[in-house]
């Protein structure tokens, strides 16, 4: 007589009970289904209470009240998986001694991606800020305000670079620029703009790299940009 597989085995030896226990298309508990609505609540009021406070000019709407609203709402979910998964105090002693063995690990990375993303960017601002003057019949402020612009896109595209070295994907690399080369299209048709726009771009790339490449070093032991 053939046998059948162990977890087959397993599966037919549970009790009825067990088995109805496990199915997958189980309705939630109820306690899960309050803490659902709780959570839906509380961010909604968090959202409401933003907005009320940024109309009626109490806070400024700018990107510090945008950190802040998120990460409000970030420490609403992680409280919500707390109070769902009740975690025992040994599995918090288990975190932080995992926290502690990889404290050294934690702080390289944290320290890499800030000097990449923020030291990189005003790094290249400083570099490229005198090739792009104010064009005929563009303001200081118009001037300025593409100028900070491309900051922030510098910010995102090294994190974004970085991050995609580090996970050891580079084909990825290749969209991020692509689609950072189509929505500036337009504004290339300016010589001045195009090399400023170039000489950024391949600053922020290599710094980026350069800051993979001391990661992957420092914790994997090889530069390895492919798995």
């Amino acid at each position: 007589m053939a046998r059948l597989p162990h977890s087959w085995s397993y599966a037919l030896r549970r009790s009825p009970g067990d088995r109805h226990a496990r199915r997958p298309h189980q309705l939630p508990t109820l306690s899960f289904q309050l803490l659902a609505v709780s959570l839906s609540l509380v961010h909604l009021l968090v959202d409401w209470a933003k907005v009320s406070l940024t109309k009626s000019h109490r806070i400024p709407d700018n990107a510090l009240a945008f950190v802040v609203d998120q990460a409000i709402h970030l420490i609403v979910v992680i409280g919500a998986v707390f109070l769902l998964v009740r975690p025992s105090l040994q599995m918090f002693v288990l975190w932080l001694n995992r926290i502690r063995f990889l404290q050294e690990s934690i702080l390289l990375v944290s320290v890499v991606y800030v000097l990449v993303i923020f030291g990189g960017g005003y790094f290249i601002r400083a570099l490229v800020a005198p090739l792009w003057k104010e064009e005929q019949g563009q303001t200081t402020k118009e001037h300025e305000e593409v100028i900070n612009a491309g900051l922030y896109i510098g910010w995102l595209e090294r994190f974004l670079v970085l991050t995609a070295l580090f996970l050891q994907s580079p084909a990825t690399v290749g969209f991020i620029l692509a689609a950072k080369s189509i929505a500036r299209y337009p504004e290339l048709k300016s010589v001045r703009f195009a090399e400023y726009f170039l000489i950024g771009t391949l600053l922020s790339v290599t710094i980026a790299i350069g800051g993979a490449i001391i990661l992957l070093k420092a914790l994997y032991g090889t530069v390895t940009l492919g798995k």
